[in-house]
């Protein structure tokens, strides 16, 4: 049986219920768990081949040599941002060169990157990056060209087989999300969302629905040598 390991901020939560609700039940895959909230994320560590300040777990184990993949879901761009970024340089008339900088700093200056390193440093098996999620609210894009270009934007920092893109399904046709994904959303242990507490937490933060889709993705990009079609 493979084995993955999932770290990542609150947004993990949806992909944390939809196992605990199904795969869990399967032979097909164990998978572990380790998360902090958005704003302690960067906290979490890799020290002595372990992964460390974890505030959320569902296993004992803390050592990285028992994965065989690994997928870091916190602060990464989304392909919404990296468009958005080409766009607000282009109309400045920014170089080229000076445009691939910026975008290039904005993806490595992330929690995301700094942990895919360490992560990297400590093991030879695949370490897969997520972006954050892309809020309900963001504006529409016009084509598939357009969310390719971000895709493409970030595979050329991050490099080759590192990317991987949220499910096609969790966007409408103009790459917005769809709210089904998003409605009656949990937080990073899975549990329901509380709206009086957290009145926009449903803007940022998926359900199991969308969980499931994510889940499915990494258990379908094990043992591909790169990333699915969009």
């Amino acid at each position: 049986m493979e084995k993955i390991c999932v770290i990542g901020s609150s947004y993990m939560g949806a992909v944390y219920k939809a196992y605990e609700l199904d795969m869990q039940k399967s032979a097909q895959v164990e998978i572990d768990f380790f998360g902090n909230g958005r704003m302690s994320f960067g906290l979490i560590d890799i020290v002595g081949g372990e992964i460390k300040n974890a505030r959320f777990r569902n296993s004992k184990n803390a050592a990285t040599s028992v994965y065989d993949a690994f997928f870091i879901y916190g602060d990464m761009l989304t392909p919404h941002d990296m468009i958005a970024t080409e766009k607000k340089l282009r109309r400045h008339a920014y170089s080229s060169q000076v445009v691939a900088s910026v975008k290039s700093d904005k993806i490595k200056g992330t929690q995301s990157w700094q942990l895919y390193n360490k992560v990297k440093n400590v093991t030879s098996k695949p370490v897969y990056i997520l972006s954050s999620n892309v809020m309900l609210e963001t504006p529409a894009l016009t084509n598939e060209k357009q969310y390719q270009f971000g895709v493409n934007a970030l595979e050329e920092v991050l490099g080759p087989n590192t990317y991987h893109p949220f499910p096609r399904t969790i966007f409408s046709d103009c790459f917005q999300p769809q709210d089904m994904y998003y409605k009656a959303s949990v937080y990073l242990d899975g549990k329901a969302a509380d709206p009086s507490r957290h009145a926009n937490h449903d803007m940022c933060h998926m359900n199991e629905l969308g969980g499931k889709l994510i889940l499915d993705s990494m258990i379908s990009r094990l043992g591909q040598k790169k990333r699915p079609s969009l």
